[in-house]
């Protein structure tokens, strides 16, 4: 499983964006020429160089970026710090902090348009999607604010309907862990050369220039694949006539400038449009959102209202705006003489997509939105290049089996590591031990209290009459079948469950018993604790003073053991928990080396070589990010970035004042 990578932070983008939405503090100092003039740091002009493209070719000028100067000025830091005032006070940062912080995102963002100008990252409509819905979203929520507000003039409370959407919430957790499929399927299965095939007849990369792929990594290809399918998904129905006729239509090209353009080019050279176009292809907005347009005659009065207060509050918040690069100043006001006209025209419900739509909306939410995207398709890219080579695979699993040959010469060390999930590939002679799966169908509190005030009911009673209880409230265990790591569906006995058990293993193949029976862990079993054990529990075979489970359990599964038969499967088992069913999940009464080909484990898919370049690439694939901006945005921070620092050595004091 790909492991998330530490990137560079985006919360100073968000933070700027901020500055503009409701809920968020924005300090207006526009009027004041010291906060609105004052250059505070300065990140020059410099080259970025395609890492694909030769020196000789950079020489010729290809692969090469210029980016733009960028000025931080007075008045932007001054949002910052007013914005986190609390942890420049409690020391926790310094001023010269958010410059850092804002001078470093910003080279971060500059590498990723030049990727993308360099054609490493693709952006699809899939993306132009999320921004634009970022962008209504933000309109929205303006809007909300805006009736919080009119019912605050009011004396009113304002509550906010509520939005159900599990989507947004940010629990991750199940009440019990779900199953992941570790075998390798799909892309990742496939050999490199399969892999180039399939970018080929998928038309990402053409038949003459596969030779430039033989550096590429599987996971650049993969990457590869994996836009294609992104790009494709946003054009289902639409034939290559038609989007050969938009692009002729939008970027006046001819027959001779699309001959011989594959599907995927012609979709990435379109999507490229809409890209610098700041808008969607295709983006429906339902007429339910619009303000105005629906609910009762009060809602829609109260909306209509809100929407004027919008428009009136953003055109304050952009006119304030100290700073407009290029010609961004006339692009905003020919922006809202586009939202009057919609206005006039349509009223004030049309101008809730005009202004969605408009350069307003994009400068103060949208570039924010697409540009921590593009630093994210930028990351995915540089963890796409990880390779991992046979070398190293070879190497490790020589260094793994020695190691474990050493080590193992304890029979502790052996159990300690197969407990911990640890990849084996040494089994030692005679260890002593043999490994257990098993699925927990518990009582219930009630049954449990039962059994426990059955057993202190009289001196007398025996272990036998306890037993022949415990049975009798076995028959009356109810569970229900875990889904996404939760209880679903109807009640079910425990003969229910266990008929599907054994029904499930008796039509699986030897190979494949113990990877059904932890799929089935997963569905019915409640002892968590066994759920990441590649091997199982540990047992001995010989029944030992100290006992590690309790007698009706470490009796099954000897009795288990003396079959000598990986994927042999118990009886009903009863204990205090409640049922058990037990399968013998692994040997190790002999020693044996697991070769590179063969598989590590019966419940895992995976050869020893993949789990072998799992671990290496999740390995690097935590390093190299890190790497790659240290090499590349820490050493463009240190050539081009210029900080004045006695342009704002007592910005706070002089906030204090104002």
């Amino acid at each position: 499983m790909k492991k998330p990578v530490k990137f560079i932070s985006l919360i100073l983008a968000f933070v700027l964006a901020c500055a503009f939405i409701p809920g968020c503090t924005f300090v207006k100092y526009d009027k004041e020429k010291d906060f609105s003039e004052t250059v505070v740091a300065k990140l020059s002009s410099y080259e970025i160089y395609d890492p694909a493209v030769s020196e000789a070719e950079r020489d010729e000028g290809k692969g090469v970026y210029k980016t733009e100067e960028y000025k931080m000025y007075k008045y932007q830091l001054s949002n910052l710090v007013n914005q986190y005032y609390y942890y420049i006070a409690q020391g926790a940062v310094d001023v010269d902090y958010f410059i850092q912080m804002t001078l470093t995102d910003r080279i971060a963002t500059n590498s990723a348009y030049a990727y993308l100008d360099f054609g490493h990252i693709v952006w699809s409509q899939y993306e132009e999607n999320q921004v634009t819905e970022a962008k209504y979203a933000a309109v929205d929520e303006y809007i909300e604010s805006q009736i919080s507000e009119i019912y605050s003039d009011r004396g009113e409370t304002y509550v906010a309907p509520t939005v159900n959407d599990d989507s947004s919430s940010s629990s991750t957790s199940t009440t019990y862990p779900t199953y992941t499929d570790d075998s390798w399927t799909g892309e990742k299965a496939l050999s490199k050369d399969a892999l180039l095939a399939e970018c080929i007849r998928l038309g990402a990369i053409r038949a003459e220039d596969a030779e430039d792929y033989s550096d590429a990594s599987k996971y650049e290809l993969i990457n590869v694949l994996h836009n294609v399918y992104k790009s494709e998904s946003g054009y289902y129905g639409v034939t290559d006539d038609e989007i050969k006729a938009e692009l002729k239509e939008k970027l006046s090209l001819t027959d001779a400038d699309l001959q011989g353009l594959t599907r995927y080019q012609l979709i990435i050279k379109l999507d490229r449009y809409y890209f610098d176009s700041n808008r969607s292809r295709v983006y429906e907005v339902s007429a339910s959102r619009i303000p105005g347009k629906s609910g009762s005659e009060e809602r829609r009065s109260l909306e209509r209202k809100a929407m004027e207060r919008t428009l009136s509050a953003l055109k304050e918040t952009t006119d304030a705006i100290p700073v407009l690069r290029g010609d961004e100043k006339k692009r905003m006001e020919d922006a809202w003489k586009a939202i009057d006209e919609a206005k006039k025209n349509g009223g004030i419900s049309a101008t809730y997509t005009a202004l969605a739509d408009s350069f307003v909306i994009e400068y103060l939410v949208g570039r924010s939105q697409r540009e921590q995207i593009l630093v994210k398709l930028l990351q995915e890219y540089i963890e796409s290049t990880v390779a991992v080579t046979e070398e190293e695979i070879s190497s490790y699993y020589a260094n793994l089996l020695q190691t474990q040959r050493n080590s193992f010469a304890t029979v502790s060390e052996f159990t300690s590591a197969a407990s911990s999930g640890n990849l084996i590939v040494y089994f030692p002679a005679s260890t002593g031990y043999f490994f257990i799966k098993h699925i927990l169908i518990p009582f219930s509190e009630a049954q449990t209290k039962q059994i426990s005030d059955y057993k202190s009911s009289a001196l007398n009673v025996s272990q036998e009459d306890v037993t022949a209880y415990r049975n009798s409230l076995a028959s009356q265990i109810k569970s229900y079948a875990h889904i996404d790591g939760e209880n679903s569906g109807d009640e079910l006995t425990v003969a229910q469950i266990v008929e599907e058990i054994n029904r499930t293993v008796a039509q699986t193949s030897d190979r494949n018993k113990v990877k059904e029976f932890t799929k089935l862990m997963y569905k019915y079993s409640t002892d968590t604790s066994g759920f990441g054990q590649i091997y199982g529990y540990s047992e001995t075979v010989e029944e030992t003073a100290n006992e590690t489970y309790v007698a009706e359990f470490a009796k099954a599964a000897r009795e288990l053991y003396a079959t000598g038969k990986v994927g042999a499967i118990s009886g009903e088992v009863v204990t205090d928990y409640g049922v058990h069913i037990l399968m013998l999940s692994a040997l190790a009464d002999e020693e044996r080396v697991v070769g590179l080909d063969e598989y590590a484990a019966a419940s895992d898919n995976r050869t020893v070589k993949q789990q072998i370049e799992d671990i290496i690439y999740n390995d690097k694939l935590d390093d190299i990010y890190s790497k790659w901006s240290q090499e590349n945005i820490r050493a463009n921070y240190l050539d081009s970035v210029t900080v004045y620092n006695s342009a704002f050595a007592k910005i706070v004091e002089e906030m204090q004042s104002k």
